[in-house]
């Protein structure tokens, strides 16, 4: 009887994955038409969007989605910020609650399934989402959750917020407004959505009202990947934030670099980008600049102005972008905050 309940089990798991690993061509796609459809007037939401094949597209929502795969941090902490965490089935990408804001760690334990890792298309199939939301495209692959071609066939709604680099080449405060925004009209939290996005504004004007518009820090924002230095260009959202704060990028390319370039460019800032796999010890990332002989007569080594940004704050932050600019702030106007404390 044993063997008889496994291999029906191992049948269906095999089922599930082929269905996943099936390709659709993309067609015109309505949404949850698929569902019940209780429209309470405020919908159909419309709201543009990006599917596997990097192409933009209207995602339309005929009613609020009621069972939510988040995945990585973004979409994660914005649902929290939102007040939706009973929307949400699963919470994938997260390395550990104590790096959500203090105030969304309870709410975040009543998620029915967490976990850092991202499970295969067969596991969130059975969930029976009727939306699923990420950060990064990546995550909508065949042999991730599965295309976002797949998921339409099952009239299950999908969300991308990273933007095709083809089509738009900056990511901008602007961008991650436009995200909060977008969530707080599929769920019909509008409000909740402009007091998320208020926070984060007021933080800004804070410190374009304090410092001197002439005043122009010279920055440079790089990232440990093995061996390499990766500048971050003016492309970048933490780029958006330093120039938005009247600083100014020593090297706006978007490229790797030696340290004899970082050397040459010397910059008054140098900020340290930090992954999820690093947030346990990001101190470690400050130190291997500020401790290394080679990079010694750099005037931000001297200086000691050498910080560190988790990358939660500055890259697809969305509600957390309040932190990213303060950090931020705090490192290129070091007596802004403390002055007004």
């Amino acid at each position: 009887m044993k063997k008889n309940t496994v291999g029906f089990l191992v049948i269906v798991v095999i089922i599930l994955g082929l269905f996943c690993l099936i390709t659709f061509e993309q067609e015109p796609y309505t949404g949850q038409a698929g569902r019940v459809n209780e429209n309470t007037g405020h919908y159909p939401v419309i709201v543009m969007t990006y599917n596997s094949n990097s192409q933009p597209y209207e995602e339309t929502f005929y009613q609020e989605p009621q069972r939510v795969i988040a995945v990585w941090q973004s979409s994660i902490e914005t649902m929290l910020a939102l007040g939706l965490e009973d929307k949400i089935v699963a919470a994938l990408g997260l390395p550990d609650e104590v790096y959500l804001k203090s105030e969304y760690r309870e709410a975040y334990r009543k998620i029915p399934y967490r976990d850092f890792r991202l499970f295969k298309c067969e596991t969130a199939l059975t969930m029976d989402p009727d939306f699923i939301i990420t950060c990064w495209s990546s995550a909508f692959s065949k042999r991730g959750l599965g295309r976002t071609d797949f998921w339409h066939e099952r009239h299950v709604n999908t969300y991308v917020s990273e933007m095709p680099s083809h089509l738009v080449p900056y990511r901008t405060i602007a961008e991650e407004y436009r995200f909060i925004r977008d969530l707080g009209k599929i769920f019909h939290v509008e409000s909740r959505a402009e007091q998320v996005i208020g926070n984060i504004q007021r933080e800004i004007d804070y410190v374009l009202e304090k410092v001197d518009p002439e005043r122009k820090p010279q920055v440079m924002i790089i990232q440990f990947m093995g061996s390499k230095i990766k500048n971050w260009g003016a492309n970048s959202l933490q780029a958006d934030i330093v120039t938005t704060l009247n600083g100014q990028l020593r090297l706006p390319t978007d490229t790797f670099i030696g340290a004899e370039h970082l050397i040459e460019l010397d910059p008054e800032i140098i900020f340290v980008v930090g992954t999820e796999w690093e947030y346990h010890n990001l101190g470690n990332l400050a130190t291997k600049v500020l401790d290394d002989r080679a990079l010694q007569s750099m005037k931000a080594v001297k200086q000691h102005r050498v910080y560190v940004l988790p990358l939660y704050a500055v890259n697809y932050s969305a509600t957390r972008l309040d932190e990213g600019i303060r950090r931020v702030a705090e490192g290129m106007y070091p007596d802004l905050y403390s002055a007004s404390q």
